[in-house]
């Protein structure tokens, strides 16, 4: 179990209002630490959108804190320390459950549940052989919470998978090995029926003998391929090079919807000719629908209820909203962030279930902070049509 240590403080200075969109700035810490919003391709925040979840580390190697935020009260709670890091982390799809993970020693792992809510939490522990296996994203769950998907490295040169725990018994299998193009494979199980696992594949990329990225993706870009959690057959999307632009890498379920979305390089839309930046599209359609038009989307999110979008966009950290349904896009805010080589310099933002926030990270002072933007519901009206 972790250590329930319940430590609050009170953060929160409202910044400005954007004079665009007419949207209020929120920075939600101050510390002077490292705050960064967690990966975007789950909303991380409890299902009345009240809670959101954030990290907090001393420095960019070291083991990190998991802390709550309540959004009506600006109280912040120490949730779960020593996480490692990304490894793991991910919400439950009705938004109920937190999933992290630590490794205190080699060959054992230990999951926690914990109630977004409550913050009740339990623990799993399972044995894992080779002890030198290396998980290096967010995880997945299924639907009912009885399993985690995660990708890894699988403890010898070349050699990338993807990974299936399943809690109630305390076992895990690899679903699917493969070489250097399954570094960062964000594996992503859809929440609608919980049998496809959306994986990236980092064509071109390299690793040296000891796991180190010498080349993260090559000239053409990464794709997209479904996977089956049971391990069957792998099918490769039209996402990424020769359909669409190069692939970025940030993808995303938009909710129970069986669409997801995805970064790509500037592509025309094959119906309308417009050159956007977001591909939009369902596991069985013959090509995606190309929206965000006129910016380069970098790390996108999409709504819990499938019906809008989140990016930041390059250059500039510019966040910008948009609807599936309409296509139709408008900038949100400016951000700041410097979108650096740390990961804690990117705004990674994501929506709240209720469409009402969008929080991501910013250093725009210098320090790495936690930030939530609220959005008007005039815009996302105007958006909708």
């Amino acid at each position: 179990m972790p250590r329930s240590s319940r430590v609050t403080t009170l953060e929160a200075v409202q910044r400005e209002t954007d004079p665009i969109s007419g949207a209020e700035i929120w920075q939600l810490t101050s510390a002077p630490a490292i705050h960064t919003s967690i990966y975007m391709d789950v909303s991380y925040a409890d299902a009345s959108s009240r809670y959101i979840l954030y990290l907090r580390s001393r420095d960019s190697f070291g083991p990190v804190e998991v802390w709550r935020h309540d959004l009506q009260t600006h109280r912040a709670t120490l949730v779960c320390e020593g996480v490692s890091r990304w490894t793991g982390l991910t919400v439950s799809p009705d938004q109920r459950v937190l999933y992290c993970s630590r490794q205190p020693q080699p060959g054992r792992l230990e999951v926690i549940a914990t109630d977004i809510v409550s913050l009740e939490a339990t623990s799993v522990w399972l044995e894992t052989d080779p002890a030198h296996w290396l998980m290096e994203c967010c995880a997945t769950p299924t639907p009912d919470g009885r399993s985690l998907v995660m990708s890894a490295w699988l403890g010898q040169p070349h050699l990338w998978g993807v990974l299936r725990f399943d809690l109630p018994d305390a076992s895990w299998q690899v679903i699917h090995e493969g070489g250097d193009e399954l570094i960062g494979g964000n594996a992503l199980i859809d929440p609608r029926g919980g049998r496809d696992v959306l994986l990236q594949i980092n064509r071109g990329a390299v690793c040296d003998e000891e796991h180190g990225v010498l080349v993260g993706v090559g000239e053409e870009g990464a794709t997209l391929a479904l996977l089956d959690i049971g391990g069957g057959r792998l099918r490769t999307l039209p996402i990424g090079t020769p359909h669409t632009g190069p692939c970025g890498g940030h993808q995303s379920w938009a909710g129970a919807s069986g669409r997801f979305i995805a970064n790509v390089m500037m592509t025309p839309d094959p119906q309308t000719g417009r050159e956007g930046s977001i591909a939009v599209m369902r596991p069985d359609d013959a090509a995606p629908r190309i929206i965000g038009y006129g910016f380069q989307a970098c790390h996108c999110n999409a709504s819990r209820d499938g019906r809008f979008y989140v990016t930041d966009s390059v250059p500039g950290a510019r966040l910008h909203i948009g609807s599936l349904e309409t296509g139709r896009d408008t900038p949100l805010c400016e951000t700041g962030a410097s979108l650096s080589i740390p990961q804690y310099t990117h705004p990674h933002p994501w929506l709240t279930p209720d469409n009402r926030w969008v929080v991501f990270t910013s250093d725009r002072t210098g320090i790495p902070h936690v930030y939530a933007v609220q959005i008007p519901e005039r815009l996302l009206g105007a958006l909708a049509g």
